[in-house]
């Protein structure tokens, strides 16, 4: 198990994303990032994606790994179906993955973290070309 890296680059574009893409078709490639990272440049991905609940979620299903999604239901104190909906968003992520064992379904994590790379560096560059342009 590794690490699922979410990073904000206020540098991403999506004209570097359809570069990456032709780049992807021209050799070949069948992906252009790793599957474990997600970039964006829009902070506001994270909270749609990623909230406290979800959070939680991973965590109890990394340290307590229960056999189905009504014993992870009852872990969180959660209703059933909020929990399913939140553990299909994060399969649809690549985070966790659903193995059917007889008539259940146990989630699984697949990484041991999940880590959020803010880019303190372009972050504050970003910023000084902001106030260079504002002429402050």
């Amino acid at each position: 198990m590794g690490q699922f890296i979410f990073r904000y680059d206020p540098q991403e574009s999506l004209g570097k994303l359809r570069k990456d893409v032709k780049h992807a078709i021209r050799t070949k490639e069948k992906q252009v990032e790793p599957r474990n990272l997600i970039v964006t440049n829009d902070i506001r991905v994270f909270y749609q994606v990623v909230n406290e609940n979800r959070l939680e979620l991973f965590a109890c299903l990394k340290d307590k790994q229960p056999a189905n999604l009504q014993k992870l239901s009852q872990l969180l104190h959660r209703d059933q179906k909020e929990v399913e909906r939140d553990v299909q968003s994060l399969v649809d992520l690549g985070i966790v993955k659903l193995k059917k064992q007889g008539q259940e379904i146990k989630p699984i994590a697949l990484y041991e973290k999940i880590v959020f790379d803010f880019g303190a560096n372009k972050v504050k560059e970003q910023e000084r070309l902001i106030t260079s342009s504002l002429g402050a």
